[in-house]
């Protein structure tokens, strides 16, 4: 291949994905770029999704530089599932992406021609999310200050705005240089549930920089199905410890801003792991979320 087209590693993150995986791959397929190698790490699958994973890559591998189906016995964590993946990846550039969500057919050429006119260890895009009616809504990842945020030339900036509010850039938009992931350790596997955001905070606290591409290339699947909802407990625990972990200490009791994410994000895990629902909490919050947004 060209020089100007280094090699991408997509690694496809599987556990009990049978019922979604071969649109992910037949995504992986369709890219209009091709320089492309595919891993596939499951993390101990007790459905069909390893055998329709290598049938189809019986009928596809020739699509594809170079693939790889890894497999473990046991479940170990979604952190540990990519770490895996990443580590037997050959590619200069890693993407991310869940066996139930897919790629938009442009999403790797976006993404490497936005490290050609700039160079850094990460990028992110927008993303459509599609639920179980099969609705689209295309958004800037979680909340659309994102691209306030992180639209910024400061580096600085988009650094104490994650430590305050470490909203999730989600593991489907990112494309991350493989040095800077073997630099930084990899993906916290402490973390089952969690391997985006104590990554995105051990990068910003290391002083790299990230680039914002205001384009969707990726589809995130919405369902009930998914490992967030069937474990809401335990996400909101790494949720929790990733924050009194990574952002916390970062967050100065002199700096009224400081005090004020800091103050928030407290009484909402208080709240959240307590299980405090109620109408009145719940407009409480939304008018302190407006506060904190325009505060940012």
């Amino acid at each position: 291949m060209k020089a100007e087209q280094p090699l991408v590693s997509i690694v496809v993150i599987t556990y009990n994905s049978s019922k979604y995986v071969l649109e992910t791959l037949e995504s992986c397929k369709a890219q209009t770029y091709k320089n492309i190698e595919l891993i596939i790490s499951d993390d101990g699958s007790t459905d069909e999704t390893i055998v329709i994973c290598q049938e189809w890559l019986d009928r596809s591998q020739s699509e594809f530089v170079n693939t790889k189906l890894i497999t473990v016995k046991n479940n170990s964590g979604i952190p540990a599932n990519c770490n895996r993946g990443v580590k037997a990846s050959e590619g200069e550039w890693i993407k991310l992406i869940a066996g139930d969500d897919v790629l938009l057919k442009d999403c790797i050429k976006i993404n490497t021609d936005a490290t050609k006119k700039s160079n850094l260890p990460l990028y992110f895009s927008n993303m459509v999310v599609f639920n179980q009616k099969g609705e689209l809504n295309e958004i800037t990842n979680n909340y659309n200050i994102v691209a306030k945020w992180f639209g910024s030339k400061d580096k600085n900036s988009k650094k104490k705005s994650y430590f305050r509010y470490p909203i999730m850039l989600n593991i489907p938009t990112l494309f991350i240089k493989k040095s800077i992931i073997k630099s930084l350790e990899g993906f916290d596997e402490r973390f089952k549930l969690l391997e985006d955001q104590p990554f995105l905070l051990k990068l910003f606290k290391n002083d790299y920089d990230i680039e914002h591409i205001n384009k969707a290339t990726v589809k995130y699947r919405s369902h009930f199905e998914s490992v967030m909802n069937n474990q809401s407990e335990l996400f909101s625990n790494n949720l929790r410890d990733s924050y009194q972990l990574f952002s916390r200490p970062y967050l100065s009791n002199y700096n009224l801003k400081d005090l004020i994410f800091k103050t928030y994000r407290d009484i909402s895990f208080y709240l959240i792991l307590k299980n405090y629902h109620t109408n009145r909490i719940a407009k409480f919050f939304l008018r302190l979320k407006n506060l904190i947004y325009k505060l940012s």
